[in-house]
């Protein structure tokens, strides 16, 4: 299976947001993985975050914005 994902950078205000990516395999915590990026990389709410998450065995893409 192949994947490509694009997102393109948008500006809000002349702010440029920023956009953090997480892949997740089943059984990732999403929302422990998010709270690392806000600690870490400083991630704010105006901030795109790009989920994408599989099951494993399973061919479906599961992508949120």
């Amino acid at each position: 299976m192949s994947l490509k994902v694009r997102l393109k950078k948008l500006e809000v205000a002349n702010k440029p947001q920023r956009t953090f990516v997480i892949w997740a395999s089943s059984g990732v915590d999403v929302e422990a993985e998010t709270e690392r990026l806000r600690e870490e990389r400083g991630m704010i709410d105006s901030d795109l975050l790009l989920v994408i998450s599989w099951s494993s065995g399973e061919n479906a893409i599961a992508l949120s914005v």
